[in-house]
């Protein structure tokens, strides 16, 4: 490895199906060209936080799992994502993310993370890299505080253009397939 490579680390929320495969895709798509040549370390939220922050990341995976159950549930869990505002950090972010600042803020090699909570924890982080790789941009997602942000498509690009980006700190990375679907694809072509 030559000194050019650099060491990454990936911030996983493992809540929820497509933020976790994202980085799995961008991973092996990285090593595979060559980009980098070591993960310094890839862990979850769950691994770095402890007591409160542990289990406001817990009550976050129960209450995306079973928000779309219909019932009082949902109707809670659509309120709370309505109001989710990354931009301007209130109590809950600050006890989510103790652990994660405390672990993560100092340091200065690349952080890769794909989901807006994650940003606005880790607000201003050198080096934070948020990729963003659904197709749609709800409002929630649009997050200030990142270093890079990879989107899959220009029209996608626009709203982190709007939000102040500048416009080579918005990288245009192409469609987040999940690596196992492109092996599939490739063992049937």
């Amino acid at each position: 490895m030559t000194s050019q490579t650099p060491l990454i680390d990936i911030l996983y929320t493992n809540i929820g199906r497509g933020h976790p495969f994202y980085l799995d895709g961008l991973l092996e798509a990285l090593v595979r060209r060559g980009r980098i040549g070591l993960v310094r370390g890839e862990t979850d939220v769950f691994e770095v936080s402890q007591g409160l922050s542990w289990l406001s990341w817990q009550l976050a995976r129960w209450f995306y799992r079973h928000g779309s159950s219909g019932g009082p549930v949902a109707a809670v869990y659509r309120r709370l994502r309505a109001n989710a505002d990354y931009n301007r950090p209130g109590l809950m972010l600050r006890i989510m993310g103790r652990d994660i600042r405390r672990r993560f803020m100092s340091d200065t090699s690349p952080l890769v993370v794909a989901h807006p909570t994650l940003v606005g924890i880790l607000r201003g982080r050198r080096n934070l890299i948020y990729q963003h790789g659904e197709l749609v941009t709800p409002g929630e997602a649009i997050v200030a505080g990142a270093s890079k942000v990879l989107v899959p498509t220009e029209q996608m690009a626009r709203p982190f253009l709007e939000l102040g980006y500048a416009a080579a700190d918005v990288v245009v990375s192409g469609l987040c397939i999940e690596p196992a679907l492109v092996k599939q694809a490739a063992d049937v072509c």
